[in-house]
């Protein structure tokens, strides 16, 4: 904020919905608009910002176990929204395919995908694990509670803290 500025009152009569690691403030580009802000820039003006999130990115089918391949759709509320997803655990940026029509999950993987759009921030990130069973899994008939556990072959947390890993 500005020096001198009652925070309380910078911004009212609302304050919007707040996404986690993203600031919210006045655009340094046109101080009378305001925006969201990714990139931390303390002690400086606000840059790289926007007005808003391109919207989230809606999966076909939840996250789980499964025995036959099956089409895996992706949808947004906004049909404007350009889907780019990925399928080896990076987050998705625009380098990353396009989504252009049903992705076949034929074995354990963990897809994520975001939406960008144009003169908006990028949407947050969604993910869903499918982890295919073996016949011999599919087939288990037990009184007792079974746990699946798949770590998507990695054992070590990566950089960007998040290790990958199914429970069901």
């Amino acid at each position: 904020f500005r020096p001198g500025a009652v925070v309380a009152s910078e911004f009212a009569p609302s304050y919007p919905p707040q996404s986690k690691d993203v600031s919210y403030g006045r655009l340094a580009t046109d101080p009378l608009q305001k925006g969201y802000f990714p990139v931390p820039t303390p002690g400086a003006i606000n840059a790289e910002g926007g007005p808003g999130f391109a919207p989230e990115v809606e999966f076909s089918r939840i996250g789980g176990t499964f025995l036959d391949a099956f089409p895996l759709e992706l949808h947004t509320a906004d049909p404007a929204a350009e889907i780019h997803y990925t399928v080896d655990g990076s987050v998705p940026t625009v380098a990353s395919p396009v989504y252009t029509a049903a992705v076949t999950v034929s074995a354990s993987t963990r897809v994520r995908a975001r939406a960008f759009q144009s003169g908006l921030l990028p949407g947050p990130v969604g993910a869903e694990y499918y982890v295919l069973l073996t016949p011999t899994a599919g087939a288990v008939n037990s009184t007792l509670p079974l746990i699946v556990l798949h770590g998507f072959g990695r054992g070590n947390v990566p950089a960007d803290g998040e290790y990958p890993a199914f429970f069901a």
